[in-house]
């Protein structure tokens, strides 16, 4: 499945491919992304078929003219026409994949841990984007620097990403946070069932 979005660089532009890629990813979906700029092939397409640009294009059906439509929106028609990926992982009830869904039993989003980015502090280096294995950052092209795209896909108590970070732009809760969450929680007596499953396997 082909996804075409057609347009001359700008922010409408940039906020539409911003939206697709971000779908294209939480969905899971099998489906290739091409962006076109060349004036040329604008011209070429536009007499055929578009007439106000930037517009998203599935498999020569329109989707948007010349404004953004809300990401809802797009998520529904891009859902509706591509197929999710045949590695694709199951979602739980919170949306998250299932795999980052919980910690220790504990449902993710109860757990307040995952980075910040202090934009003032970012070059756009791409260390974070690149080398995190969850994906939960994002680069956001137009201003140059990286966002925290999916906070709640971060591994608890990890950072890697601060370590990385050598303009210290990252940054993290107090990791007592999530001491006081061991401790209240009983996570030490499901890691000891864990740890004892583990010895048996």
């Amino acid at each position: 499945m082909k996804i075409q979005i057609i347009g001359t660089e700008g922010s409408l532009q940039n906020e539409l491919k911003s939206h697709v890629e971000d779908i294209i990813h939480e969905e899971q979906l099998e489906c290739q992304l091409d962006v076109v700029h060349n004036i040329q092939e604008i011209l070429e397409l536009e007499e055929k078929q578009i007439f106000l640009t930037p517009a998203l294009v599935i498999d020569d059906k329109i989707l948007t003219q010349g404004h953004n439509w809300s990401k809802n929106h797009i998520k529904s028609f891009i859902t509706s026409h591509c197929r999710k990926r045949a590695d694709a992982q199951p979602k739980s009830s919170s949306g998250l994949p299932e795999q980052f869904a919980k910690w220790k039993g504990i449902p993710r989003e109860e757990i307040e841990w995952y980075p910040s980015v202090d934009t003032d502090k970012c070059v756009g280096c791409g260390m974070c984007v690149t080398s995190c294995g969850r994906s939960v950052f994002d680069f956001d092209a137009e201003n140059g620097v990286s966002v925290v795209a999916r906070p709640l896909q971060c591994m608890v108590g990890c950072t890697s990403c601060q370590v990385w970070c050598i303009y210290d732009a990252i940054s993290f809760p107090n990791p007592n946070s999530i001491k006081d969450i061991i401790k209240k929680r009983g996570v030490l007596t499901l890691a000891k069932q864990q740890l004892a499953e583990k010895k048996q396997g």
